[in-house]
């Protein structure tokens, strides 16, 4: 029996939806994209450390008494995240000319063909470290209209928190043979996004699932933007994305 391995995926990498990742190994019939992100931070100070150095001969030294003098740490910055967010995340579904066909967000959960499904908006974010999802979707790539063929996903900033604001921010690609959407057993691949990017954006493009052949392949995208709504992202950074594929 072929068993996953989870793949640390990184920006324009590209792996196949199977359970290896390779365009040699067994398909997956659906994958789920989970999304996590966690709380906006807020500077509540500095913090600096103080040590007595002690400066005096060996045996001072070493029973830490005579001269001494005070070495401070450098400062760092005490940020409390504990402030909700809301991110959005969706699929951009195009045709194989490129071509807009619809959107899957928190105001159209389901698909037209129903292969695709989206389990609901989360408007606070997590404390888990990414250990939770806060949003689902589910792509059933076996079942997919013939007409899809470049899914594209993303997350934007409701609350108009940039990411520099947000702790963590991560995407993981996953299924399992209960087809249960909390059901975390069998993970093909893992995004971490690297906020110093681009810190101060709202919105982000993580990645592009695309027919390739008789499979699907993902591309991990990690473009971040200042457009402020999904319409505008379809116009500009998805289309961006999916222009060389």
């Amino acid at each position: 029996m072929e068993e996953m391995r989870v793949i640390s995926l990184r920006k324009d990498r590209v792996i196949s939806i199977t359970k290896d990742g390779k365009s040699s190994g067994v398909k997956l019939p659906f994958v789920f994209t989970g999304l996590s992100w966690g709380k906006a931070g807020r500077v509540r100070g500095i913090k600096q450390q103080s040590k007595t150095i002690y400066t005096g001969n060996f045996i001072q030294r070493l029973l830490k008494i005579g001269p001494s003098k005070l070495e401070y740490s450098e400062p760092s910055t005490m940020i409390d995240y504990n402030e909700d967010v809301d991110l959005d995340s969706s699929i951009i579904i195009f045709d194989k000319n490129k071509k807009f066909l619809e959107k899957i967000y928190f105001n159209n959960l389901s698909s037209s063909h129903d292969s695709i499904k989206h389990y609901g908006d989360d408007r606070t974010g997590s404390d888990k470290k990414g250990k939770l999802d806060n949003e689902v979707i589910k792509v059933n790539l076996e079942k997919a209209s013939s007409r899809y063929h470049y899914l594209v996903v993303i997350l934007n900033s409701y609350s108009q928190h940039t990411f520099k604001d947000i702790e963590f921010t991560s995407m993981r690609i996953y299924s399992n043979k209960s087809m249960k959407e909390d059901d975390l057993s069998e993970i093909l691949a893992t995004y971490k996004v690297d906020k110093t990017d681009h810190p101060n954006k709202k919105a982000l493009v993580l990645g592009v699932f695309y027919r390739t052949g008789s499979h699907w392949d993902f591309k991990a995208v990690g473009e971040f933007t200042e457009e402020r709504s999904i319409d505008q992202m379809i116009d500009g950074s998805v289309k961006r994305a999916i222009s060389g594929i």
